[in-house]
């Protein structure tokens, strides 16, 4: 292909080449109209997560961070798991701990708040700020009466991932509320830099509890948290794979049920999290990965949002979108595609379509978190 001219015109520009077809070359005359107006990409792809939190103090952790946030113009922001955790054993895959909430013998709250603040200064130090996962359990507050951590770590049976003891609710808002106002008190732009968010896929066996424990769980956390931090936004459910079911029932309790903590209807909601990921394998010598798949796991969860008329306008961050679910996990060949350049075109790929299927929906796509 050779091109032969191009001409500026008062509404367009024409693009002439010369093409090579069976019966020889033709012109083709491609015109774009430079005046029409488009629609501004909103920055999507300046969310990032990872599972081991105690990570983020790292030279090397604190470094990339850094890269990030220098070559974007948009808000970074980081999402890990594991910020409320208690000390168990030595660091590992899939695990973290700040151990920031402990019992004295009589039950009196002790809060500690040294790790987390190491985690929290390495962050926002770096230009970044906390997309802010609460979670999980305290091992002083947590209903399981078994091991507190996970036996392996791609087995979710630890008593992190339970409910509060019948007697402990009232104590884990009290929690929130003393994070949210140490917060406030060493972040002075926290009010208007966070976002937080409750709990990670509640719909599979990262919550060893009710949809409706969880309801009760977003309400205590969302008293307290807006008691202290009244303007951040704070958002929910961060389902696995969309979980329409218990995205619907999330949203429904949201809107019109009764409030566990403070007996009013409805509770506030400021942005809707789920998750969806793509899958890969091995198709001959190749690693393909299942753009379609996560585009339609997508598609669904926009629809389940724009079915809400409560929160149809409500911002929407898919809390983790990757071509596989578990960064954590083995590696077999078909990861192969996390070195290679490969990845990084499938993720572009995905959040422009994405921004598509959410301008289609009717609803607005806020971040994508890889």
């Amino acid at each position: 292909m050779g091109t032969t001219g191009l001409r500026l015109r008062a509404a367009a520009f024409a693009l002439s080449c010369a093409v090579a077809t069976p019966a020889g070359a033709q012109t083709v005359e491609v015109v774009v109209d430079g005046t029409a107006a488009g629609k501004p990409l909103n920055p999507v792809w300046s969310y990032f997560g990872y599972d081991e939190v105690n990570n983020t103090t790292l030279p090397d952790s604190k470094d990339l961070l850094k890269a990030i946030t220098q070559m974007m113009d948009a808000q970074v922001r980081v999402r890990s798991h594991f910020l409320l955790n208690s000390t168990s054993g030595a660091e590992g895959l899939k695990w973290g701990a700040t151990n920031v909430y402990t019992e004295m013998a009589d039950g009196t709250p002790v809060y500690d708040w040294t790790v987390m603040d190491q985690i929290m200064d390495a962050v926002t130090q770096t230009g970044a700020r906390p997309y802010a996962e609460i979670a999980f359990m305290p091992q002083a507050l947590t209903r399981s009466t078994g091991t507190y951590r996970n036996s392996r770590f791609d087995t979710l049976d630890g008593g992190l991932f339970y409910p509060p003891k019948a007697d402990a609710w009232s104590r884990w808002g009290a929690l929130i509320g003393a994070w949210a106002e140490h917060t406030k008190a060493r972040y002075p732009d926290a009010a208007s830099t966070w976002i937080w968010e409750l709990w990670n896929e509640p719909n599979i066996d990262y919550w060893h509890g009710t949809a409706a424990e969880y309801h009760e769980l977003y309400d205590y956390t969302e008293q307290a948290l807006h008691g202290a931090l009244p303007t951040v936004p704070l958002g929910g459910p961060e389902t696995a794979g969309v979980g329409a079911d218990f995205l619907n029932a999330f949203l429904k309790h949201c809107d019109s049920e009764q409030n566990y903590a403070s007996g009013k209807t409805g509770t506030r909601l400021d942005f809707i999290s789920f998750h969806a990921k793509g899958g890969v394998d091995i198709s001959g010598d190749h690693v393909r990965m299942n753009l379609g798949n996560q585009l339609a796991q997508h598609l669904s969860g926009f629809q389940v949002v724009a079915s809400s008329a409560k929160f149809k306008k409500a911002p929407i961050v898919l809390g983790e979108a990757d071509p596989d679910g578990c960064g954590a996990c083995s590696s077999p060949p078909a990861n192969a595609y996390r070195s290679m350049a490969a990845y990084g075109v499938y993720e572009l790929a995905m959040m422009k379509h994405s921004q598509t299927l959410a301008d289609q929906a009717g609803v607005t796509l806020q971040g994508v978190t890889t």
